[in-house]
């Protein structure tokens, strides 16, 4: 049997899979390491093992299911071997810093098994520890194993302020995300008594590969620039549990569509005071989305809410953008801010924040 055509794979493609652990033809091994550094010219083995002799491709796949190299090898008989990445893609690139599964198939015994790692493993919620915050506002905390993870603050009971890392893959160990202790206005919340830290992780599949050191492009621009068009998913289908474990619904997910937003929050006044514009009674809040996030947010439902010094003051439920909202403008005179947050229901949030002096 011959390799007549190229296999591709998504998150939510039903496929002839052989379970990790039993007894197989092929497996992928551990390779005692996580991630690495492509940028500096390192690489990363990827083991695996036969039970005879057959043809191997190795396929690496992004969290949205995109294939972005795939590495072929001959054995010709039982053992355990190995292919080489040099975290390029097909056309030669340094892939940009994000987690990529690798789908083994073997043409063996006349036969083709798949060994795909995202249908048996990883998306469980991974329990995060020891979150901590600096003096400087950086945020620490330890990852228990490879994990994608979200770190957000916010005001207890008020407003999503800002969002530090959207299921961001990291590795085992102790991590620290920066933050300035501002929210989008440049009003600290350092010394706030209601800040509230947000950090959460679900498990990567096993045997993904970490990648890091690319500073040029990030993951987003990376998919524009291949012109891959942005994925779709059966929200029908999300499984919520695999083999009496739970499993955290963002895993369900190609990682495109849990992207926050860019939210655009803004009010008209000719009136400036310091630079700070000045509120004098109602006044019309416009809020909108970057054209390319309106697509992903569409898939499902989504809410816009409004926040008066963190604090809810009105929403609409079945959002639309863009919209105008007009504030009463009843305040104390001062210095206030007005957050926007545009909340998706897989947990995507826009945080849009302005400042401005009430005065009467």
């Amino acid at each position: 049997m011959r390799w007549t055509q190229a296999v591709r794979f998504t998150l939510f493609l039903a496929l002839v899979v052989v379970p990790l652990g039993a007894a197989a033809a092929v497996e992928l091994l551990p390779n005692g390491t996580e991630a690495f550094n492509p940028s500096k010219g390192d690489s990363m083995p990827i083991p695996f093992s036969m039970d005879v002799a057959g043809s191997v491709r190795i396929t690496l796949y992004t969290g949205d299911g995109d294939a972005i190299r795939t590495l072929e090898t001959e054995t010709d008989s039982a053992g355990s071997y190995k292919v080489v990445w040099d975290g390029k893609d097909a056309s030669g690139a340094i892939v940009p810093n994000e987690a990529y599964i690798p789908v083994l198939q073997c043409v063996c015994d006349g036969g083709l098994v798949t060994v795909d790692p995202r249908a048996t493993s990883g998306g469980y919620p991974v329990e995060i520890g020891n979150v901590q915050l600096d003096p400087d506002g950086s945020i620490s905390y330890q990852v228990p194993e490879a994990a994608r993870v979200l770190v957000r603050v916010g005001i207890k009971g008020g407003a999503l302020v800002r969002s530090l890392a959207n299921w961001e893959p990291r590795t085992a160990g102790r991590h620290r995300q920066n933050w300035d202790g501002v929210d989008g206005a440049e009003q600290s919340l350092l010394n706030h008594p209601k800040l509230a830290l947000m950090v959460r992780a679900f498990a990567l599949p096993d045997y993904a590969i970490q990648t890091y050191g690319n500073h040029q492009t990030s993951y987003r621009a990376y998919r524009e620039q291949q012109d891959w068009a942005l994925p779709t998913a059966d929200f029908s289908d999300v499984r919520l549990e695999r083999d009496g474990v739970r499993i955290a619904r963002e895993s369900q997910l190609p990682i495109s569509l849990l992207r926050n937003p860019q939210t655009l929050f803004k009010f008209d006044t000719e009136e400036m005071e310091n630079g700070v514009p000045v509120v004098r009674g109602p006044i019309t809040f416009r809020v909108d989305m970057a054209q390319g996030d309106k697509w992903v947010m569409q898939q499902s439902l989504y809410e816009v809410a409004f926040f008066l010094d963190y604090q809810f003051v009105s929403e609409e439920e079945t959002g639309y953008t863009p919209l105008s909202w007009r504030w009463a403008g009843n305040a104390e005179p001062g210095l206030h801010t007005m957050t926007v947050n545009i909340s998706g229901l897989w947990g995507q949030v826009g945080v849009g924040t302005v400042k401005f002096l009430v005065k009467e």
